[in-house]
C-alpha cells in the first residue's frame, strides 16, 4: 500500500511542471519551519510567561525576615561587644597588617600609633598613621585586603601624593583606627 501511494506520488512529481514543483517544495519547507522552530518557540513562551507570572506573585509578598530579638539590650550591646578583639592582641593585628602591606609589595618606612580612651564605652581606639609608599592598585589592593580580614578596623583616610608623573610610586598616608575591647 505504502510502495503504490510512494509511487504514485512520483509520478505526479514527474508529471507536474516547474512552478508546482517549486510550490509544493516551498509548502513543504514551510511545514519545516512550523513543526521545528515555530511550535518549540511558542512553547518556550509559554513557560516564560509562566515563570514570569510566579515570579510576579513572589514579588508581591512581603519578604519574611527572620530576626532573632533578645529581650535584655545589655545581651545584645555584650553580644556586639564580643565580635571586637582584646586589647592584648594589638601586637597581632599589627603583625597582620604589616604581613598584608609586605605581601602587597608596599614599603613602609614608619608609623604612629595613638591608644584613645572613651570613657564612657567599653571599646577602646587604637589609631595608626603609616606612610607607604608603592603602586596605586598595590596600595588600595592592601587597603581592601586589610578592611576584609581584619573586621574591627576602620578605614579613615588614605591621602596619595606623587611627586613626579613619571614616578612609578606613590606615595599614601594610611589612617586607620582599630577598636579593641577592654580588657
Amino acid at each position: 500500500m505504502n510502495k503504490i501511494i510512494i509511487s504514485d506520488l512520483k509520478l505526479m512529481w514527474m508529471r507536474s511542471s516547474h512552478g508546482a514543483r517549486l510550490i509544493a517544495l516551498f509548502l513543504i519547507l514551510n511545514i519545516l519551519l512550523v513543526l521545528f522552530f515555530v511550535i518549540p518557540l511558542y512553547e518556550n513562551k509559554n513557560q516564560l510567561e509562566l515563570k514570569i507570572s510566579q515570579l510576579k506573585v513572589t514579588a508581591d509578598k512581603p519578604p519574611v525576615l527572620n530576626v532573632v530579638t533578645q529581650s535584655d539590650p545589655l545581651e545584645q550591646l555584650a553580644e556586639f561587644e564580643a565580635g571586637f578583639p582584646l586589647e592584648k592582641t594589638i601586637p597581632d593585628i599589627l603583625g597582620q597588617i604589616n604581613d598584608i602591606l609586605l605581601q602587597s609589595g608596599l614599603k613602609i618606612s614608619e608609623a604612629e600609633y595613638r591608644i584613645v580612651d572613651f570613657p564612657q564605652s567599653r571599646l577602646k581606639a587604637y589609631q595608626i598613621t603609616m606612610p607607604i609608599r608603592g603602586r596605586y592598585t598595590q596600595i588600595i589592593d592592601a587597603s581592601l585586603m586589610i578592611l576584609n580580614q581584619i573586621p574591627s578596623i576602620s578605614l579613615n583616610n588614605i591621602s596619595f601624593q606623587r611627586k613626579l608623573i613619571s614616578d612609578g610610586q606613590t606615595e599614601a598616608i594610611f589612617s586607620m583606627t582599630l577598636y579593641l575591647r577592654r580588657i
